[in-house]
């Protein structure tokens, strides 16, 4: 069966004979794989679709049982203005390519999560003011439509907050193992409040910033097992003063 759809490349695999395996998250089949010949005629977009986050239109005969369809059509449906020739911009969504090669796991459609991953391309690619903070902001989002967002309704003064039970525990006689430290619990709460259009406003320095992001990614192993290593946290640790 052909089908038409839209699609954010996370990945390509290169393969023996010249051929290329896109790895896509698309808007009507989630997380699904294309194959491109060295011979297709879509050899001349497969340059564009290496860009980590293009935002491509496919079409491409869909099997059931097939792990890898037969890509017979690619074209880009938005060309980015800035994100590709901007160091930092680039670095971010080489990130976030591969965080979502890592979390995204099914191969069936969600139409508000696909909406979100195409807004943030989007805004990525137009960001103006507090670009340091934008892989935090997608991450605390993201986490909602993962369905991992933490319960930080329960914060009271003292509390602890544990990053295995996703919420608020009381220091009097629990197990503070896995659990934040009280000035970083106390934070917590204000941190969640970030997004894009107020992400600018959320001012810490480098140190902070990667605390930030490294219990962020603490959190996400606690609640998403088998996720792997992300080895692109490395690079943007070294990015913002």
């Amino acid at each position: 069966m052909w089908q038409n759809t839209e699609g954010i490349v996370l990945r390509t695999v290169k393969c023996a004979g010249g051929s290329v395996i896109l790895d896509v998250y698309t808007a009507l089949r989630g997380r699904a794989q294309y194959s491109i010949g060295k011979g297709s005629r879509t050899r001349t977009c497969r340059g564009a679709a290496n860009m980590p986050l293009s935002l491509i239109e496919l079409e491409a005969d869909v099997r059931p049982h097939t792990s890898v369809q037969r890509l017979k059509e690619l074209k880009l449906c938005y060309s980015p203005l800035d994100y590709p020739f901007h160091p930092v911009k680039c670095a971010v969504a080489i990130f976030i390519s591969e965080l979502l090669v890592r979390v995204l796991k099914e191969e069936e459609p969600n139409p508000a999560l696909y909406a979100f991953l195409r807004e943030s391309i989007f805004v990525l690619d137009h960001c103006q003011r507090g670009m340091a903070n934008f892989h935090l902001a997608f991450m605390l989002r993201l986490a909602r439509y993962l369905g991992i967002f933490p319960n930080l309704l329960g914060y009271v003064p003292g509390a602890l907050f544990s990053l295995s039970e996703a919420e608020y525990l009381s220091p009097q006689g629990s197990d503070q193992v896995g659990c934040l430290p009280a000035d970083e619990s106390r934070w917590l709460p204000l941190l969640s409040r970030m997004h894009y259009q107020n992400m600018h406003r959320f001012v810490m320095n480098r140190d902070q910033r990667n605390r930030c992001l490294s219990l962020m990614m603490d959190y996400y192993h606690h609640h998403l097992p088998g996720m792997g290593t992300v080895r692109s946290v490395e690079v943007l640790q070294q990015l913002f003063v």
